[in-house]
């Protein structure tokens, strides 16, 4: 059943209880208001559910858990509150969970610890506490993780290193802590990396420039020191390139990857004459607050 982008009002309707055999429901953007009805778990052949962009509020009901045949579960883009129920974990069959600018609060559950089939995980924009939860360094089929503004402790867990099949890891604004890139090395598959607000310090490893496939790299605002990189110029996809507000000095490189479109340099503390590479008329470049 897809009532997509059609300016529904109103409450879910009670009505649905009665679709049974129902394994296909998408409400998304809408006005729909009120509560995410408890029902809905008794709609136990339920594969795909989206109630993402509309005015839902109150908790997630616990149980939504009931729906063991779910592929993709989406709340996103709603005014919800209170913490995620536990039994959430109980979805094993879940590959997609969209929960991103959701309302929701406190810590992830360590029953998703059992989410092992779960490829996509965007949980950005909420207000989630406490530590990034290792058990996320062992969904090992995740290919897209977001994580970003939030009110996480750090640092990001060390067994991050596990998640090999990330094409796209998104994890900003870290409260606490002091990270390390360490975890990084084995994911080369990255086509977007950003790192950014996550008091991360020392130098910007030469393996970055392995990632052949990286398009986006976001590392601004941390405490990075030493310089780019010559590695970096190997990144023929690159296109996106932020390294603002952190502790860089040196020389910048003396090439670009063909590519980039986009470069911030911005507070940092690089100094020397400016190569000629920076005049291209495609490239948008921002440097202020160096000594250039």
């Amino acid at each position: 059943m897809k009532a997509y982008a059609i300016d529904i009002t109103g409450q879910i309707p009670a009505e649905l209880t009665n679709l049974t055999y129902l394994w296909d429901l998408n409400l998304g953007q809408n006005y729909l208001t009120g509560p995410i009805p408890a029902f809905l778990g008794n709609l136990t052949q339920m594969q795909y559910l989206s109630l993402g962009i509309n005015n839902l509020s109150g908790p997630v009901p616990k149980e939504l858990g009931n729906l063991q045949k779910l592929i993709v579960l989406s709340f996103s883009s709603n005014n919800l509150n209170g913490t995620l129920p536990e039994e959430l974990g109980n979805l094993t069959a879940l590959e997609q969970l969209y929960i991103d600018s959701a309302g929701v609060s406190g810590e992830i559950p360590s029953s998703f610890g059992k989410l092992q089939n779960l490829a996509k995980l965007w949980a950005s924009d909420n207000l989630f506490t406490g530590a990034i939860p290792d058990f996320i360094g062992n969904l090992k089929s995740l290919t897209e993780l977001r994580l970003e503004g939030n009110a996480f402790n750090g640092p990001i867990p060390s067994n991050f290193s596990y998640l090999t099949s990330l094409t796209l890891l998104r994890v900003s604004d870290i409260t606490s802590g002091v990270s390390s890139l360490s975890f990084l090395q084995n994911l080369t598959k990255l086509t977007q990396l950003v790192l950014r607000n996550n008091k991360i310090s020392g130098e910007i490893p030469l393996y970055i420039g392995e990632f052949s496939g990286l398009q986006h790299l976001d590392l601004s605002f941390n405490n990075f020191t030493g310089g780019i990189p010559d590695s970096l110029q190997n990144l023929s996809n690159l296109t996106f390139l932020l390294l603002g507000n952190n502790n860089l000095s040196g020389k910048l490189l003396s090439e670009k990857s063909a590519s980039l479109a986009y470069l911030d340099l911005s507070y940092n503390q690089f100094s020397g004459s400016l190569p000629t590479w920076l005049s291209d008329n495609n490239l948008n470049v921002y440097a202020k607050g160096n000594n250039f």
